[in-house]
């Protein structure tokens, strides 16, 4: 095969083959909604609210795992949030149902404001948007 397209044919079939894979698309997952309000909370109670997440994957080549992560949180609150799904090549949109509890403590001053991040934990995709947010008003 390399004698019949010699040297600067195999030349220009490696360049084609890497431009190729520049523009292979990557893997990705949106998810929607991104954003849960739970209301008024006072000191010392713990509010929750389940919402409904749908991880729509394109163009994944494994299998990939996601998984809720905590992330930045207002000081005096707590959050708690859990859940991962499984998505694999060919998958149409699914939906995760998530709780989200946050609790004021003695210390919150603030009103809430918490990002839930997306981890994918297996396999490779990029998680767009990559926080879910979470607020809250405390209550006076």
């Amino acid at each position: 095969m390399v004698k019949k397209i010699g040297f600067w044919g195999m030349v220009a079939l490696v360049s084609l083959l890497l431009a190729a894979s520049a523009f292979a698309a990557e893997p990705t997952v949106t998810v929607s909604p991104v954003s849960a309000d739970l209301g008024e909370v006072a000191v010392g109670q713990t509010q929750s609210l389940k919402v409904a997440l749908t991880f729509t994957p394109k163009d994944l080549t494994e299998e990939i795992t996601i998984e809720l992560a905590p992330g930045a949180v207002t000081e005096g609150w707590q959050v708690e949030a859990a859940g991962s799904i499984t998505l694999k090549p060919g998958d149409a949109a699914q939906t995760l149902e998530v709780e989200i509890k946050a609790t004021a403590t003695e210390q919150a001053k603030d009103n809430l404001s918490a990002d839930l991040n997306f981890v994918v934990t297996k396999g490779e995709a990029v998680v767009d948007p990559d926080c879910l947010k979470v607020t809250a008003t405390l209550k006076r």
